[in-house]
């Protein structure tokens, strides 16, 4: 009899702590590259544990470039063009692609777009990761 009123008081505890596991990315953002904005990004918010994301993406004109970044490693706005491509935890150049990322846990991220060559280019960026 006693096992009845432990399973009754620890079943609210097992119930929250199943509905806490991390919930899947799924971001879906066109980004406008232009001679006024040459570096535009998606800020990933920090996941708990570590994680794979895939990015694809597609230009409408011409190459860019495209990494993914600890948020750390970029203070501000303006860094999104100088920070160093080797400092990167992924990225491609291409017209459009798809690469992979392994984020470390409780890293924020920023999939960064850049070095642009048309006078204007709409970017189409998708970032998933498996639950």
């Amino acid at each position: 009899m006693r096992l009845r009123p432990l399973l009754i008081a620890l079943a609210p505890v097992l119930l929250v702590a199943a509905g806490c596991s991390p919930k899947p990315l799924n971001e879906n953002k066109t980004l406008t590259l232009d001679t006024q904005t040459p570096a535009r990004a998606i800020i990933l918010p920090a996941q708990k544990k570590a994680t794979t994301i895939t990015v694809e993406f597609s230009s409408s004109d011409k190459e860019v470039s495209i990494h993914v970044f600890k948020d750390s490693d970029i203070p501000n706005d303006d860094a999104m063009m100088t920070v160093q491509a080797k400092q990167a935890l992924g990225g491609k150049r291409g017209k459009e692609g798809t690469f992979t990322a392994d984020i470390p846990e409780n890293t924020a991220t920023r999939v960064v777009v850049r070095e642009h060559q048309a006078a204007k280019t709409d970017v189409t960026v998708k970032v998933t990761s498996a639950p």
